[in-house]
């Protein structure tokens, strides 16, 4: 499954249970991940790709912010692996 399929996994999925306002930044991190991860598969997404994906797109941001970021991140990989039968491991579990 590659970052733009799982997106729309999770979208399809789990956005509809969700606030407009955290849909909202939902949205804005999937824009990055796209862009960022285009077109690579989500099992060969490292920790380390994601801590320079949240770096490079967190600059500037508040400690706040960035930690949101973090956790989005996570939590949209960590949905995907529950949910997925084509993904074994989570690039998120480990923190960098």
């Amino acid at each position: 499954m590659n970052i733009s399929e799982a997106i729309e996994f999770f979208k399809s999925r789990h956005l509809t249970t969700l606030k407009h306002s955290t849909n909202m930044g939902y949205l804005l991190i999937f824009n990055n991940l796209r862009t960022y991860f285009d077109g690579r598969a989500v099992e060969a997404i490292t920790p380390d790709d994601i801590g320079a994906f949240l770096e490079s797109f967190t600059v500037g941001f508040s400690k706040g912010t960035r930690h949101l970021r973090y956790a989005q991140a996570k939590a949209f990989f960590n949905f995907v692996i529950n949910e997925s039968a084509w993904i074994s491991r989570t690039p998120a579990s480990t923190p960098f």
